[in-house]
């Protein structure tokens, strides 16, 4: 009896851990077709706008 309690057990910690696996792997392709940066750079170069006016990184 105890013996099938651990066949049992075996079994369900592999199919528990081959499922961890795919959904970290599913979970990281998610992640990287989404991108993980929430703000955008700062610019490095002047921006003009309407009306004349200059937005320079620092001002």
């Amino acid at each position: 009896m105890l013996a099938r309690l651990r066949v049992a057990t075996g079994i369900f910690a592999i199919c528990f851990m081959v499922s961890l696996g795919i959904a970290g792997y599913e979970y990281l392709q998610a992640q990287r077709h989404h991108g993980t940066t929430t703000r955008s750079p700062a610019p490095t170069h002047c921006v003009e706008r309407s009306g004349g006016d200059n937005e320079c990184p620092g001002n």
